[in-house]
């Protein structure tokens, strides 16, 4: 925010110490959402989520979609979050993993928390997948630290348990 209580873009400045010199950036004054507010000791603005936003999850990697401007008429078709997801498509193999996993949990006791990468064979990333689509499928619960976190942003060990 400036001495006048106006936003401008400050994203050179930041790095530099010098004003910006792209041409119009520094020049055109910004007026934040309402909702929106400064993160201390910084020049960032924070706009919070808009949780009216319809969202999905990606077929490949189960991770969450929510919906944007480019998707406004196909949004019901869209089926892969990335370029990458379409080209790997879901896969048998993405399905044992899937199947393994529910296997592990339903050989446990009821309630119990397994930690799928140590529990399942296969590759770290291509086992968190298969949680995520269990997860976004409404079979699953995706816990750390005893909370249950959204899979499609939880970083570090995950714990997966059964739903009801």
């Amino acid at each position: 925010m400036d001495a006048d209580g106006s936003w401008h873009a400050l994203h050179k400045q930041s790095r530099t110490g010098f004003p910006c010199t792209c041409k119009g950036i520094a020049d055109r004054r910004l007026t934040p959402p309402p909702d929106a507010r400064t993160v201390p000791g910084s020049h960032a603005v924070v706009v919070p989520q808009r949780p009216d936003l319809p969202s999905r999850s990606c077929v490949v990697c189960g991770r969450e979609m929510t919906w944007r401007k480019a998707w406004e008429r196909s949004f019901a078709e869209v089926r892969y979050c990335s370029a990458r997801c379409r080209s790997a498509r879901l896969t048998a193999g993405d399905v044992a993993l899937e199947q393994d996993v529910l296997a592990a949990l339903h050989s446990r006791r009821r309630g119990a928390v397994i930690d799928p990468e140590q529990t399942v064979i296969g590759e770290r990333e291509s086992v968190r997948r298969a949680v995520r689509r269990l997860a976004a499928r409404g079979e699953v619960q995706v816990v750390q630290a005893g909370r249950v976190v959204d899979p499609s942003h939880a970083r570090g060990p995950l714990g997966v348990r059964l739903l009801g």
